[in-house]
């Protein structure tokens, strides 16, 4: 059985801390950024955890992970967040403000066709999609620096191969930038499936009605609270708000 890791960066993904935010520390969907993202990953099969980047979740918030069954490991340090990186069969490369359906990193991790020297980035071509900075050729990213067809989500899965090619990159969109000049970067949309990136705390409100939208297929109608939305309801924490 293939072997599967995370690599959860808390820094912008050009290796610049978000401005104004606290990955590791701000509370956003009744959970810390940077747990939830484990979290989701958990929920996707994934129990290796490695945080990189210049803020990272303290020591309470490691405890409560390995508490459930994740190992989990973390390196404070500005840029190369791949440099410390657990050796597995397919690594998952994510934000920790990406808010995700665990059922879409299933997807990606599936349906991708991963293979030997091979990695993949998650893009959005939704209309409601800014910085569309990636350019497609059948399928492949061939570019991440122009005017393109979609934006990047930041999120990927990297072979070992292509983890080796990039494991000094400064930034995770370096790295995908050096991989996509490889030829070796294909493009996965995730649609139908929900996915925000929560900056500030009110996206979280949003990324409810995006999900109302999808099950009900009615902006108006039916917005589930946080307890009926799948979005939300796989990310909280038992015991948390």
């Amino acid at each position: 059985m293939a072997t599967i890791a995370a690599v959860i960066f808390t820094d912008a993904p050009d290796g610049v801390l978000h401005e104004g935010a606290d990955p590791g520390g701000v509370a956003r969907a009744g959970l810390r950024a940077a747990e939830r993202a484990a979290l989701t990953a958990q929920r996707a099969g994934i129990d290796r955890i490695h945080y990189a980047g210049e803020q990272l979740p303290d020591e309470a918030v490691l405890d409560r992970l390995r508490q459930r069954g994740l190992r989990v490991s973390a390196t404070r340090r500005r840029g190369s967040p791949l440099l410390d990186a657990p050796f597995a069969d397919v690594l998952l490369v994510t934000p920790a403000d990406a808010a995700i359906e665990p059922a879409t990193l299933v997807a990606l991790i599936e349906q991708a066709n991963l293979g030997p020297g091979r990695a993949v980035l998650m893009i959005n071509r939704g209309p409601e999609a800014t910085n569309r900075i990636v350019k497609l050729s059948n399928g492949r990213v061939t570019s991440l620096i122009a005017a393109g067809d979609a934006a990047s989500t930041d999120i990927a899965i990297l072979s070992p191969e292509a983890v080796f090619m990039v494991r000094d990159a400064w930034s995770a969109r370096q790295a995908h930038r050096r991989l996509a000049r490889f030829g070796i970067l294909r493009a996965f949309d995730p649609a139908p499936h929900v996915y925000a990136r929560l900056r500030p705390a009110s996206d979280a409100g949003r990324m409810k009605r995006a999900c109302g939208t999808r099950l009900n297929g009615d902006k108006n109608e039916g917005v589930p609270d946080r307890s009926d939305c799948p979005c939300i309801r796989s990310l909280i924490v038992r015991g948390q708000p």
